[in-house]
């Protein structure tokens, strides 16, 4: 429906648009195009479902670049699209919905001299005599660091095994301030419920590039309903699932073998998989760089000199072998994508080397 509206968009843009023309003199022009009126009127409620939308900026703005940057929801199908100097006019094909309409305008459109607009935008009007009340409120970082410009989006609960929640219609988008924070208002309250996700939008486009950009997906379904309209303080922390982790923490050899004690993580996955390290005189240690997956962990003396807890000749008798002393958590643990994880102090000891 979008592309049949912009075929016919940039066909009336070869009848009514403004030919660009190049600056004749003076400074250049590093200004972005601002908004500068909406009509009608950004909040407006009981507007006509005849209603036209327009956009006042504040200088002449470049037609072309409008493209797939203006999106309504609910989605709305387009008869005409027009801009005129410093005007962009709207007119829908069939009477809108009554309900609140959302009105977003990507950033990237251009003046004639080809300065990009910064920020989107985003208007609500209605066609009743009120705005709905779902709000939901967060903040979108990476590695709990705030980041401005991240994307969060929602879409339905609708089951669908076969996509992904980035392959899924958006219903609504939303983008985070300076201060990480972002807003979705004016959300129905009929008890619909709202997957809601966000990536890093690392290339600027405002979409999401899969296998480029890193997303989060918030864990729980988002109801609103006349009750509970308002969900605040969501957090968003979008990390990069594959970034490596670490272990650490302290282990004591309380035999009386004066030798590093060796720690060792086992993926209970790949056999072949591991990670090593050896603990200090203080018995700190740290593993670092560990993909994320569940590990079993173990210390002990490595008088073999294999990496593996087993067995030793014992050196006053060779006749005799003795286990490797060795300590071990009784439950896997879990590295999530770069995590810090600290292990718990241990004590490393063995009763027969005690006697």
């Amino acid at each position: 429906m979008r592309k049949l509206a912009w075929l016919l968009f940039s066909a009336a843009l070869v009848f009514s648009c403004a030919v660009m023309e190049p600056p004749t003199g003076g400074p250049e022009d590093k200004t972005p195009p601002e908004i500068i009126e909406v009509i009608p009127a950004a909040d407006s409620t009981g507007i006509n479902r005849t209603q036209k939308i327009q956009v006042v900026f504040s200088e002449k703005i470049d037609s072309e670049s409008f493209r797939q940057r203006i999106i309504f929801y609910p989605e709305l199908d387009f008869k005409k699209i027009d801009v005129s100097e410093n005007r962009l006019e709207i007119e829908f094909k069939e009477l809108l919905p009554e309900t609140t309409i959302s009105f977003y305008l990507k950033k990237g459109y251009k003046d004639n001299h080809n300065v990009k607009a910064e920020n989107s935008s985003f208007f609500y009007f209605s066609t009743i005599d009120s705005l709905e009340k779902g709000l939901i409120l967060g903040g979108i970082s990476f590695k709990k660091e705030i980041i401005a410009g991240g994307v969060a989006r929602l879409t339905s609960i609708e089951p669908d095994t076969f996509k992904h929640v980035y392959e899924k219609p958006e219903l609504r988008t939303a983008v985070a301030d300076e201060n990480g924070n972002f807003s979705f208002r004016h959300l129905p309250t009929d008890s619909s419920g709202f997957r809601l996700w966000a990536f890093i939008d690392s290339d600027k486009n405002g979409d999401y590039s899969d296998s480029k950009e890193f997303y989060f997906l918030y864990p729980d379904t988002i109801y609103l309903t006349g009750r509970g309209a308002v969900y605040r303080d969501i957090t968003l922390n979008i990390i990069d699932p594959n970034e490596p982790g670490e272990v650490k923490g302290t282990i004591i050899n309380k035999t009386s073998i004066e030798k590093l004690v060796t720690v060792r993580l086992k993926n209970i996955i790949d056999d072949k998989s591991g990670y090593e390290a050896l603990a200090d005189t203080a018995g700190v240690y740290s593993i670092k760089r560990i993909l994320p997956g569940d590990y079993v962990f173990s210390a002990f003396l490595d008088m073999n000199a294999d990496s593996l807890p087993g067995f030793y000749t014992d050196p006053a008798d060779s006749s005799l072998t003795l286990e490797e002393p060795c300590v071990s958590l009784p439950d896997t643990i879990n590295i999530a994508p770069a995590e810090i994880k600290k292990i718990p102090d241990l004590e490393l000891g063995n009763d027969k080397d005690e006697e």
